[in-house]
């Protein structure tokens, strides 16, 4: 099995290893098959003058099935408990725009409103 991402940005030795996306892949397949796969891997196009197409390939065992699910389990036990860290309110995502809790987030800096001008 090889899954295959494509980016220009952001790559660096070592990403299919540390990758969580490719551990959840992995630990899904062995789920549903009953064996995982012998490798995973990133596939990356680099922009250069002639665009250089790298893979970066690793394996996964029981330790990093493991560890991804104490990941999951931590993520459900704060998903349930509605203990969420907020984002910081210059992040992109923590605008009205972007957040589908931002007008009852408690950590939202809200819009401020002016009049300008009529009864008040």
């Amino acid at each position: 099995m090889v899954l295959r991402f494509f980016s220009f940005f952001f790559y660096y030795f070592g990403i299919a290893d540390m990758s969580e996306q490719l551990s959840i892949y992995a630990l899904a397949i062995r789920t549903l098959d009953g064996a995982a796969p012998k490798t995973v891997a990133l596939d990356y196009l680099i922009d250069n003058k002639v665009p250089v197409a790298k893979s970066y390939t690793s394996t996964r065992n029981d330790d990093d099935f493991r560890v991804v699910l104490a990941r999951i389990e931590n993520a459900a036990e704060v998903i349930e408990k509605g203990a969420y860290t907020p984002a910081r309110p210059t992040d992109w995502q923590c605008s009205l725009k972007w957040c589908g809790f931002f007008r009852s987030c408690r950590f939202a800096k809200q819009p401020k409103t002016m009049n300008l001008g009529g009864p008040q």
